[in-house]
């Protein structure tokens, strides 16, 4: 799948949402003025409608003035209940996962069973170039999963207690190759708008619900009420009715791409169709019982309820047997009893290791072939890329692989990377940290830095990654504070270390979202020309990084210009500079989906100038393209 095309689909089809939305209110509109019109006409001569009356007719008895404010009535009521269901989903998917009865999973209190589901959500995680995500169980004994969030920083993965008790971990990482392809094809923006547009289109059959339920209790005006509820509901019935049909129009679809992506991100048909299977073969299939799940049908692995009249024609997931049948076009159509598997099934076989990392140097190949293989790798990951995430942890170092697993040495080992190897200027920073931190944390840094002075950057990159669950338990003081001393660490540096503020930056990105609750990836750009400013800013550090002449630095950028299709301003190049570099970067994400390959070849094509691309030029890549939301996965390197 092209990441780039998916993106812009992505952004058309909430389009295509805002359309339906806005026929389900007006069809709202239409029901309750008929419904008043009905009443006016009763009260009229007290005949009721025959079957020559027309809609017409219904709608003429109401007086203009009363048309008009049942029309604002509803629209308002609507957009109330939309609003307050969108704010309500701004803190992203940990919002979502709580409202369904969801704990979040820490390796400290997990069990050996949900230490393999974080086990391979991490692998996962690496191998498609994204920070880990937070995991959430629910204590529910069906099969299921989802992912939610508005953006890749504040996406969470989802997964019933059922899932993690019955399946096998191929099987495990099929669902959760599954929940990332949504995570990567911008499926989770869209899914989270959806339930905001749902609330509002089935808020009026909830007020008629909660009337008719108050006229029940009532011993005056109780028949009235009741009446008055039940209509409601009916015209409510109006808006289950579309809002069932935007769910299947918008998601069935989507099930069967991400079904194709996780059979090519772990190159095993057998792990997503053997859930399945099991799914269809389980006493309790893939049911959650919980209403808020019920409204979020459409972000499930699976439907979440028992199937009913007419579900086929509703159902936001395509049949258990077709979506089998397109994995395993041979299958015998039999589903097996699945049972809850005995704990040495969950026992992890090793994986094959390899002799390292060490890379190897390739010197025909072209900066173009290189920036050709990333870009089209963006969001694509496949098993090589999880072969290289599997390497990458097991090479780690133990003691800095569980330093991310615990928030107050996450912390420390974020400081550590961002530590100066100048002894000098290393030694005013932490003499700043213990100033505002304490001689603990100063101590703590430090030994994670004599530990990662000499480790491959992918490395770093990937125990970046890994620490972003554990820092994301910070209360908002501590990541405030957090904040402030990785910045003065990044900012103390007077020599031009790329990599380090760019790791700054990339915290910064993969955090604020979960606190503040404010994601950031809306589009405003729509064309290259309109981020000249900032693509000159990004485009002369990166020059500066490659090359130290001024004349030769000019000359890249204006290649980095053609390349993207743009004309170097006759100006002065900016000198290097990390924070206008971070203002680039942070209105480059804003750039629209289909513009920013031109961006990233241009990248490669910069820092390839020199030398080609060494292992560190490398991981700046992958950050870079990090920071624009294209994660890189792990395993497409210009050397390796």
């Amino acid at each position: 799948m092209d990441f780039f095309k998916a993106q812009d689909a992505a952004r058309r089809r909430t389009w295509q949402l805002g359309l339906l939305f806005v026929a389900a209110v007006l069809t709202l509109v239409l029901l309750t003025n008929l419904l008043v019109g009905f009443m006016f006409f009763l009260g009229g001569d007290g005949a009721l409608p025959t079957a020559d009356t027309s809609t017409v007719g219904l709608l003429g008895a109401v007086p203009a003035g009363t048309w008009g404010l049942i029309t604002v009535g509803v629209l308002g009521i609507v957009g109330v209940a939309t609003l307050y269901k969108y704010f309500r989903l701004r803190g992203g998917g940990r919002v979502v996962a709580e409202s369904f009865g969801g704990r979040l999973v820490t390796r400290e209190q997990a069990d050996f069973k949900e230490v393999l589901l974080l086990n391979v959500v991490e692998e996962m995680a690496i191998a498609s170039g994204t920070p880990v995500p937070p995991v959430y169980v629910l204590d529910e004994p069906g099969i299921n999963a989802f992912a939610a969030g508005h953006s890749i920083e504040d996406a969470v993965i989802g997964v019933n207690r059922g899932t993690v008790e019955t399946l096998t971990r191929d099987e495990l990482q099929g669902v959760i190759a599954h929940e990332f392809s949504h995570i990567l094809n911008g499926d989770m923006r869209l899914n989270l708008r959806l339930i905001a547009v749902l609330h509002g289109i089935l808020f009026i059959g909830l007020i008629g619900r909660a009337i008719a339920r108050a006229g029940g209790k009532s011993r005056k005006n109780g028949i009235a009420a009741i009446g008055l509820g039940l209509s409601l509901v009916v015209i409510g019935y109006g808006g289950t009715f579309f809002g069932n049909v935007i769910k299947a129009a918008v998601s069935r679809q989507r099930e069967f791409l991400a079904d194709a992506a996780a059979v090519q991100f772990t190159r095993n048909p057998g792990g997503i169709a053997g859930a399945l299977k099991k799914i269809g073969g389980f006493s309790v299939g893939s049911t959650v019982n919980n209403n808020q799940a019920n409204e979020a049908s459409h972000l499930f692995f699976r439907a979440v309820a028992a199937r009913r009249f007419l579900s086929g024609f509703f159902s936001t997931h395509p049949p258990l047997d077709v979506r089998i049948r397109s994995i395993e076009p041979r299958w015998s159509g039999q589903f097996p009893v699945t049972t809850q598997l005995p704990d040495s099934a969950f026992k992890t076989p090793e994986d094959a290791r390899t002799s390292g990392l060490a890379p190897q140097q390739h010197s025909a190949i072209q900066a173009s072939e290189v920036s050709d293989a990333i870009v089209s790798a963006i969001g694509n990951p496949d098993d090589a890329a999880l072969t290289r995430a599997r390497l990458l942890l097991q090479l780690a170092d133990k003691a800095l692989t569980q330093a991310t697993h615990e928030v107050l040495s996450a912390t420390t080992l974020t400081y550590a990377m961002l530590l100066s190897a100048d002894d000098a200027i290393r030694t005013e920073q932490l003499s700043q940290l213990a100033a505002q931190m304490g001689p603990h944390t100063v101590e703590d840094s430090l030994r994670h830095f004599d530990v990662m002075r000499n480790i491959h950057p992918d490395q770093k990159i990937t125990l970046l990654a890994m620490s972003i669950p554990a820092l994301k338990t910070q209360s908002t003081a501590q990541y405030r504070l957090f904040q402030q001393q990785i910045a003065r660490l990044a900012n103390h540096d007077t020599s031009l270390d790329l990599f380090e503020w760019l790791v700054c930056v990339t915290l910064i990105k993969d955090l604020t979202p979960h606190f503040t609750g404010v994601s950031s990836g809306r589009v405003r750009f729509s064309s290259s020309k309109q981020v000249q400013v900032e693509l000159l800013s990004l485009f002369a550090s990166l020059a500066a990084t490659a090359e130290s002449q001024t004349g030769a630095r000019r000359t890249l950028v204006d290649e980095a210009f053609a390349q993207i299709g743009l004309k170097l301003p006759n100006q002065p190049l900016p000198n290097p500079d990390f924070n206008a570099v971070s203002h680039a970067l942070s209105r480059l994400r804003m750039l629209a989906p289909l513009q920013k390959p031109k961006v990233l070849k241009a990248m490669v094509k910069t820092l390839a100038a020199s030398n080609g691309i060494d292992k560190l030029e490398n991981a700046l890549l992958h950050l870079l393209a990090g920071a624009l939301d294209c994660p890189v996965p792990a395993q497409v390197s210009a050397h390796a």
